[in-house]
């Protein structure tokens, strides 16, 4: 799967990076910001005042100037508040424009897309997809389709963001699949950011009833500074492997295995890491994620009751990057409970 960038939801650019800024993609083509209502984060915090001058985005009296962001960014042709986000849209070229989104949270700019047809669905900018020429990008800055070689000239998104209709500009329209199930994970950085009650409600609100903890396997880079402190387990690994939990106090093991032919499970070699946590705190390793049999399982129990993640990578077939581990055994049967 090819990596790109991240996104953002406008029209007209594409590309992304870590900074703040947006732009235009044809000739005077309308800015225009492509949304779908009624989706998206709750308790979004109101901006009371967006203006803009030239490169300069004030943001409730706070002015950034977005062309730090991008060389070639020249001037701001739309800037609105989604959800929790300013996205600003930048012009660049007649191709593409930087789009910086601004955290109202703590009121900066966290990530940077250049690009073009930056969309998104209702109020949840994690949820958008953009393109580059003839390719399309989710929010990740991963392909998820291209055209025939027409350059791309709109995308629209269903209501839950799961599907992008694209058009090129032979008029030839495509329909590609986006997946959208790391909503929890966006959802905890909401949290991680504020660390208000509120926001470990919403995020809380997205896990099955018998959820014990989040795993996340090499997230996205918007995630990483409000993920936990990483911890050495293999020499030379590139791999991290994160772990919050969501009950109040959390047994973590990862403990070593190898599987079993004979029945078909995995038998315990020894411990690799173990760890007690407390709710939405977690912990992190640095360690070797295989694409084929697991040679690890991390066990995580609360109370009475525990459940295992086999430590491989979550979805073979998109770029899901967590996935919620749920009660399913004793805690008595976790390798080394006592």
């Amino acid at each position: 799967m090819k990596k790109r960038g991240l996104l953002l939801a406008f029209t007209g650019c594409l590309l992304v990076s870590a900074n703040p800024l947006c732009a235009h993609a044809f000739p005077g083509a309308e800015a225009v910001f492509s949304q779908v209502e009624n989706y998206g984060p709750a308790f979004k915090k109101a901006a009371k005042n967006i203006s803009w001058e030239g490169t300069q985005l004030k943001v409730d009296g706070k002015t950034v100037d977005l062309s730090e962001y991008g060389a070639l960014a020249n001037q701001i042709l739309d800037a609105k508040q989604v959800g929790n986000w300013v996205v600003a849209k930048v012009h660049v070229n007649p191709h593409h424009s930087l789009y910086c989104l601004y955290n109202l949270d703590i009121g900066l700019v966290e990530q940077t897309i250049t690009g073009a047809n930056l969309t998104w669905a209702g109020d949840d900018i994690t949820t958008a997809v953009y393109s580059d020429f003839n390719t399309v990008y989710n929010f990740k800055g991963n392909v998820i389709g291209t055209t025939d070689g027409a350059e791309v000239n709109e995308i629209r998104l269903n209501e839950d963001g799961t599907e992008a209709v694209v058009t090129d500009t032979s008029g030839h329209t495509y329909t590609f699949e986006v997946d959208q199930s790391d909503t929890p994970l966006y959802r905890y950085v909401d949290y991680a950011r504020t660390l208000s009650e509120n926001s470990w409600k919403v995020f809380a609100d997205t896990a099955p009833e018998d959820a014990l903890a989040l795993v996340v396997i090499n997230p996205p880079s918007i995630a990483n500074p409000y993920l936990p402190a990483l911890n050495l387990v293999d020499q030379g690994a590139t791999d991290r492997l994160y772990v919050i939990p969501l009950k109040d106090s959390v047994k973590v093991t990862l403990a070593d295995v190898s599987f079993n032919p004979a029945t078909l499970s995995f038998d315990p070699t020894g411990i690799a890491a173990e760890s007690e946590i407390v709710k939405g705190k977690g912990d992190a390793w640095v360690l070797t994620v295989p694409e084929g049999i697991p040679s690890r399982c991390l066990f995580i129990s609360s109370g009475d009751h525990a459940g295992a993640f086999p430590v491989t990578a979550i979805s073979g077939a998109t770029d899901k990057c967590s996935t919620f581990v749920t009660a399913s055994m004793a805690a008595s049967d976790v390798p080394g409970a006592k």
